[in-house]
């Protein structure tokens, strides 16, 4: 089974609402055309979609922040972008939004992450449902909402009690026979240097997250968020893979598991130099110490 996994594209267009000015989307557009604008390549989106599509998956993941800004015309140009892989029967794909989806508190805007969470999930969910999950052979993944609306200079994660705790029931559930578990957040619990994130860009509740995996619940966390593509293995071997932002790096992360072994193979595609993957010499560590937990 072939996962292929990719985030933070941060299409931008700018707002067409005149209330953007009264808003936190100002100070996006400004972050955005002094910061951002000069390093992205979109023409990378476009490959990567191509590129999804000829890795003949069987799970696409999108770990969030597909817009910059969050407003109804950034969506609507990425769901063109995406409509080959939309509602494709080849393939399942799991999408959750980043703090850049859910940026502002604004009706229009908020509608626009609904129906476009509906539409790349297949409307199998509605937002409002997760924490969800999603069974598939031998691999059940975790799909977690971690996106809201935050203050000005936040781009902090959050995630209410009762979305907590659901999600530790269905984690404290028995593993079936064989099975690994996969989480599908927008935010990672560490960076690739192993350390928690700057207070402005972690989320609320990381050290419940942290646990979560430090107790082994989870073998391997696919997040984004965190720009720089980075895979980090935890002492307990669970895996942590940021895709980083694919419209700057052009990296799309691939899991292959094999069901016999039960095993992962990890390895990143290059977009940006197409005929060179560079396959993970290393087999996952985490999938090795997880048969110690079923």
């Amino acid at each position: 089974m072939r996962i292929v996994h990719f985030s933070d594209t941060h299409v931008f267009r700018a707002p067409r609402d005149v209330r953007a000015f009264l808003d936190k989307r100002l100070l996006g557009v400004i972050n955005f055309s002094l910061r951002r604008q000069s390093r992205i390549d979109y023409n990378l989106f476009d490959r990567a979609v191509s590129t999804i599509k000829s890795l003949a998956p069987d799970v696409v993941v999108c770990t969030g922040d597909l817009t910059a800004v969050g407003t109804p015309q950034e969506f609507a140009d990425v769901l063109d972008v995406l409509a080959p892989l939309r509602n494709n029967p080849a393939f399942d794909f799991i999408f959750v939004p980043g703090n850049h989806d859910a940026y502002v508190p604004r009706k229009r805007c908020k509608e626009s992450l609904r129906e476009t969470f509906y539409e790349l999930n297949s409307g199998r969910w509605k937002l409002d449902d997760l924490p969800v999950t999603l069974e598939k052979d031998n691999l059940r993944f975790f799909v977690v909402n971690q996106a809201q609306p935050t203050n000005l200079f936040s781009s902090a994660g959050i995630t209410s009690d009762a979305e907590l705790e659901q999600l530790r029931t269905e984690l404290n559930a028995p593993r079936k026979t064989g099975e690994k578990r996969l989480m599908i957040s927008h935010y990672p619990t560490l960076n690739g240097e192993g350390h928690r994130l700057p207070w402005p860009r972690r989320h609320t509740k990381d050290r419940q997250f942290m646990k979560i995996l430090d107790d082994g619940q989870i073998d391997i966390l696919l997040s984004g968020h965190v720009h720089t593509p980075f895979k980090h293995v935890q002492p307990n071997s669970t895996l942590q893979i940021s895709a980083g932002a694919l419209t700057i790096y052009g990296q799309i992360n691939v899991l292959e598991y094999s069901p016999q072994t039960g095993t992962f193979r990890q390895y990143w595609k290059d977009i940006k130099k197409p005929q060179t993957p560079r396959p993970d010499a290393m087999e996952s560590q985490t999938l090795l110490q997880a048969k110690a937990r079923e």
